[in-house]
């Protein structure tokens, strides 16, 4: 059976995700401001990273490159295109496998980078310490196992964070595999996974909550960060995630 070129090609089925985010990401945050990153600043942008930029990134700069100046994913980054280009002219270290599309002003540690993968396919985000000038980076930490999931992971965070409701809860021993049974637990509370969603990193929505559900990297534990409309709502479904899944909770709401 033959495969499909979006099959064959990770990354032009990522062109079609990051298509569908102004939409998927305004249904999220209703007061989210889409707007495009103008065609001479992509053309800058492009220049200082001296290699031409990923379809799926510049698809994503076209549709809505100012929306999401600053995001939070435990550290403040900046995904702002103007000050990308700035900061790249400054910084000399380049690599035809990663492409930078964030930078953290408190660790540079925690800035971003599209991982293209040593066949320049990939569609990852990953975040290191830039190294010297013609050397690889020592340790490579993943974001998110694509660009189209990190953009919604960041806008699911800034959104629960601010509910009534929201915590985190973590598995209390190192076995993997447990994301088919959270994914289990949300849907007969009330949740559906998002589309946008990826391997290890998955979204749940519904009427009155939201859930990040992870396995960081594909190598750690369960974790799952979780907003509800109400205190209630959230004891509710973190205590069948404890009983079921024998998670702990690492935050809690206040009453």
């Amino acid at each position: 059976m033959s495969m499909s070129s979006n099959e064959e090609n990770p990354q032009s089925l990522e062109l079609e995700r990051v298509s569908q985010l102004p939409a998927a990401l305004s249904a999220i945050d209703p007061d989210l401001t889409i707007e495009g990153t103008p065609p001479k600043d992509i053309a800058k942008l492009e220049k200082s990273m001296g290699v031409p930029l990923p379809e799926f990134y510049r698809r994503y700069l076209e549709l809505m490159g100012q929306s999401l100046d600053i995001v939070s994913c435990y550290q403040e980054i900046s995904l702002d295109p103007k000050r990308l280009h700035k900061w790249l002219g400054r910084m000399k270290w380049r690599s035809p496998r990663y492409c930078m599309i964030g930078q953290c002003a408190n660790d540079s540690g925690w800035d971003a980078y599209l991982d293209l993968g040593e066949d320049g396919r990939g569609v990852g985000v990953v975040m290191f310490e830039p190294p010297p000038i013609g050397c690889s980076p020592e340790l490579v930490a993943p974001l998110s196992s694509s660009f189209s999931t990190y953009l919604l992971v960041v806008t699911v965070l800034r959104c629960m964070q601010n509910m009534p409701a929201f915590g985190r809860l973590a598995a209390r021993t190192q076995a993997l595999g447990l994301l088919g049974p959270a994914g289990r637990i949300l849907r007969r509370a009330g949740f559906e996974e998002h589309p946008l969603s990826s391997t290890w990193d998955r979204v749940f929505v519904s009427r009155r909550g939201l859930a990040l559900v992870d396995e960081y990297g594909g190598t750690q534990s369960l974790s799952v960060m979780l907003g509800c409309a109400a205190i209630d709502e959230w004891r509710t479904l973190a205590g069948k995630l404890e009983h079921e899944l024998k998670m702990k909770i690492v935050e809690g709401p206040l009453d």
